[in-house]
């Protein structure tokens, strides 16, 4: 039985953080009206980023700044280059372009950063797992938890009851 509600609670754990990349798919889509599929190696890109200014001895939230400020810059620059015109483009257009996106970060990543797997745990995200009587959780999959449904309280709340969220859904349909 505690291995059934491990399982159970580790899925559910690992689900925040699909729901995480889920919410940002949506938020681009809801926006935009286009399914962007590079997000993933996007935030690839980032977490090498991250681990890269971490691994020169810059502080870990100074680093996640660093990182999420050149992530943000990727962004634009990817949206202004490429996701703007596709705005009302066919589906397969616009699948085929983000695929060809993704394909090239990825191949950015592993150009610079090699093939090899890393692993990256700042002292904020200690590998001690919390005890929650039989159920034993990593502190990092809690703390993902967390944020997922907080980002998903506020973004839900952002699009449903803001003037700008409202806007925002109208100027995509």
């Amino acid at each position: 039985m505690d291995l059934f509600l491990m399982t159970i609670t580790s899925g559910i754990m690992i689900g925040g953080i699909y729901a995480l990349v889920a919410l940002g798919w949506v938020l681009i889509y809801k926006c935009s009206g286009v399914l962007n599929l590079a997000m993933g190696e996007m935030t690839l890109i980032g977490a090498y980023m991250s681990l890269s200014f971490y691994s020169m001895g810059v502080p870990f939230l100074l680093s996640l700044l660093f990182s999420l400020i050149i992530g943000f810059i990727l962004g634009i620059i990817t949206e202004r280059i490429f996701l703007d015109k596709l705005i009302g483009e066919p589906v397969l257009t616009v699948i085929m372009v983000t695929v060809g996106l993704s394909f090239f970060f990825k191949g950015c990543v592993e150009l610079v950063w090699g093939t090899d797997t890393r692993v990256f745990t700042p002292p904020v995200f200690s590998i001690e797992p919390i005890h929650f009587g039989p159920l034993v959780i990593g502190k990092v999959y809690l703390w993902s938890f967390v944020a997922a449904i907080l980002l998903l309280v506020i973004f839900v709340s952002f699009f449903k009851y803001t003037r700008w969220g409202l806007a925002m859904q109208a100027t995509a349909d």
